[in-house]
């Protein structure tokens, strides 16, 4: 229940609904610090995940979950 918002450099669709997913993308791209992961139906029919350049303060949200990346 945590959302991050900011220093957005990449966002797509996850066709299946995983915070998981959404993290590991961020893991695998050197410039991913941290990300969030929007639930199905706040910003679309489907989840959204979020890459950051940097790391956002976070907000309490119930739309998402968010974590950090690479340091």
């Amino acid at each position: 229940n945590v959302d991050r918002p900011g220093m957005d450099y990449r966002n797509f669709d996850l066709r299946f609904p995983s915070p998981s997913t959404c993290e590991m993308h961020c893991r695998r791209d050197w410039r991913c610090r941290a990300w969030t992961y929007v639930r199905p139906g706040v910003q679309g029919r489907f989840a959204r995940c979020w890459l950051k350049s940097g790391v956002p303060a976070p907000r309490y949200d119930s739309c998402c979950v968010s974590g950090l990346g690479r340091r």
